[in-house]
C-alpha cells in the first residue's frame, strides 16, 4: 500500500552525495509510518552529524512539506515548521519512512459493514495489520461519527480519526472495505451535504439507487473497478489492475535475490526455479499495479513474473527498481590505487566479484552506463563484467574524460634522456 522500498542488508547502493536534482517547492503532507519514529536533520544528508538534537517524530504524525529534493531513490522532505529534513526512504536499509497523505476534515457518519474494527490508538500501518490486542472495537451495523481522513496517495485503505477521542479505525481489511459512509434518505447527512434515495431526476446512476436503498454512499475507493481479485494465501487478497505493455529495465535490490514466479501471483504454490541474484539487470515487458502499492513485472528471458515491493502494510520494501540503461562510447580513468575488480552484475557485493580488473590509472573505453541511487555501474568494451565508479563516498573511477583518439600519427622524440614507456597515463610505474 506504500508507495515505494525497504530493509536490505547488502551492501548500500545508495548514497546522498551525488545524483541530486533540482528542488521542488510546494505544499504537501506525509505521514511517518517507522514504528521507531524519525529524528530529523539540519540538511538533506544521511551523515550523522546532519542529525539535530531534537527528539525523534513519532510514528503516525502527519507532517507538512514545502520542498523536496531527490537524492538517488530517497526523497528528502523539508518541514514547514523549520524543524529540519526528514527521508522519505531510508539510503541505508530502503524502509519506507513516511508516505504522501491526503488529508480531509469535516463531519462524516461511517458505518461498519463486516466483521470487528479494532480502534487504533494511533495511525499506524503496523497495527492495521496486527491490532492490539484487548482494544475498543466497533461491531458490525454499528455507526461511527469521523472528523478527519488521512489517505496515503499510493495504495488503496484511509485512516478515520473518531470524533470522541478513542483512536483512529481504518477502513480497510485484508484488501476489503469494511467502514462506508452513510447517508439518510431525504435529510442532509452529517457531511451537510442533501442525499436522496430517489430513483429519478439529477441524472442519478443505478449503482447511486443501490447505495442509497443500502444507506450507504459509495465514495471514490467503492467505485467498482476492472480489477483481478487476487489472492495472496488463505486470508488475505488484492486487486490486480489491467497490464501494461512497454520495455523496461529493472535492477534487483534484494541481497537474497528474487525467485520467479508463473502468474502475478504471491502464492508460493507459483513460485519458479528461476531466481534473480542481487544486482542482476532484469528486461520486463508488462507491468500490473496491485491495490496494495505492489507492481508485478513480467520478464521475457528468464521467462517469469516478480515484483517490485514486498507486499503487506509493515515493513516494506523495494525488492526491484527501475533503471535507465546508456548505450554510447564514453572515456574513464581508474583513481583507486590498488585498482578495481570487476564483477558479474551490477552489485557492490564481493560475492559478484570475477576477479583482477585495471590497475591505476588505466583508460578504460565504456560502452554501458546504469546509475542505481549515486553509484554509477560500468560495462567495459570487450569485457563481461561491470566496474563501479564509487563505494562510501570515495571516488574510484573518474569521468568521463575527454579523449582524443589519433591514429596512424607519427612523432619524432626529442630528449636527451631515454623515456619510459607506460601501460596507461599514470605516473605510477
Amino acid at each position: 500500500m506504500l508507495s515505494r522500498l525497504r530493509s536490505l542488508s547488502s551492501p548500500n547502493l545508495l548514497s546522498n552525495t551525488a545524483n541530486v536534482e533540482e528542488d521542488e517547492h510546494g505544499s504537501w503532507q506525509y505521514l511517518l509510518v517507522d514504528s521507531r519514529g524519525v529524528r530529523p536533520r539540519t540538511g538533506a544528508t544521511y551523515s550523522k552529524e546532519a542529525k539535530t538534537q531534537q527528539s525523534r517524530i513519532k510514528e503516525g504524525t502527519v507532517i507538512d512539506v514545502s520542498r523536496r529534493r531527490r537524492v538517488g531513490l530517497t526523497r528528502w522532505l523539508c518541514i514547514s515548521s523549520g524543524g529540519g529534513w526528514i527521508h522519505d526512504i531510508s539510503p541505508k536499509d530502503h524502509r519506507v519512512r513516511a508516505v504522501e497523505v491526503e488529508v480531509l476534515t469535516g463531519n462524516w457518519e461511517y458505518q461498519v459493514s463486516r466483521g470487528r474494527i479494532a480502534i487504533l490508538p494511533k495511525m499506524s500501518l503496523h497495527l492495521t495489520e496486527f491490532p492490539p490486542k484487548a482494544v475498543d472495537g466497533i461491531d458490525v451495523g454499528e455507526s461511527i461519527a469521523v472528523i478527519r481522513r488521512v489517505r496515503p496517495r499510493n495504495g488503496k485503505g484511509s485512516f478515520l480519526q473518531l470524533s470522541d477521542g478513542r483512536g483512529f479505525v481504518f477502513d480497510m481489511v485484508k484488501g476489503v472495505q469494511v467502514l462506508h459512509r452513510v447517508t439518510t434518505p431525504g435529510r442532509r447527512g452529517i457531511g451537510g451535504e442533501l442525499h436522496s434515495n430517489s430513483g429519478s431526476g439529477g441524472g442519478a446512476s443505478a449503482s447511486g439507487n443501490v447505495a442509497a436503498r443500502n444507506n450507504l454512499e459509495l465514495s471514490d475507493d467503492d467505485n467498482p473497478q476492472p480489477l483481478t481479485v487476487l489472492r495472496t494465501s488463505s486470508t488475505q487478497s488484492s486487486e490486480l489492475g489491467p497490464p501494461e505493455h512497454g520495455s523496461w529495465d529493472y535492477i534487483v535490490l534484494d541481497s537474497a535475490g528474487i525467485r520467479l514466479r508463473g502468474s502475478p501471483a504471491y502464492d508460493k504454490g507459483e513460485k519458479l526455479s528461476s531466481r534473480l541474484p542481487l544486482g542482476e539487470l532484469a528486461h520486463v515487458v508488462e507491468r500490473r499495479a496491485c491495490s496494495d502499492g505492489t507492481t508485478f513485472l513480467r520478464l521475457d528471458s528468464p521467462a517469469g513474473w516478480a515484483f517490485d515491493v514486498q507486499p503487506g502494510t509493515c515493513q516494506k520494501r523495494q525488492r526491484m527498481a527501475e533503471v535507465s540503461i546508456e548505450h554510447g562510447t564514453w572515456f574513464y580513468r581508474v583513481a583507486a590505487n590498488k585498482g578495481v575488480a570487476f564483477r558479474a552484475r551490477c552489485s557492490l557485493s564481493d560475492e559478484a566479484k570475477l576477479g583482477k580488473g585495471p590497475d591505476l590509472g588505466a583508460m578504460l573505453t565504456i560502452r554501458q552506463r546504469v546509475r542505481v541511487g549515486s553509484t554509477v555501474f560500468l560495462k567495459v568494451d570487450g569485457q563481461d563484467g561491470w566496474l563501479f565508479d564509487s563505494r562510501d563516498g570515495k571516488q574510484l573511477i573518474e569521468g568521463p574524460v575527454e579523449m582524443t583518439v589519433h591514429q596512424d600519427v607519427f612523432a619524432l622524440v626529442d630528449a636527451s634522456e631515454r623515456l619510459q614507456l607506460l601501460s596507461s597515463p599514470t605516473r605510477q610505474r
